[in-house]
């Protein structure tokens, strides 16, 4: 079983944001990741950033 970790992506805080969330799917991809687990501070809680909390989240 495989775990992918991470915390601290602040991705809102950062010009590459979208560069470093894509560059952490794609090794989840080719490390063949079974759980992703993300340890907190990925973005404000804002509804600019709804894209990354999921359309269901409330913010």
């Amino acid at each position: 079983m495989r775990f992918l970790v991470f915390t601290d992506l602040h991705y809102d805080a950062v010009p590459d944001g979208d560069r470093r969330l894509m560059e952490l799917m794609k090794a989840a991809k080719e490390k063949e990741a079974d759980f992703i687990i993300n340890l907190g501070d990925t973005c404000y809680p804002k509804v600019d950033n709804q894209k990354n909390c999921g359309s269901n989240s409330k913010l």
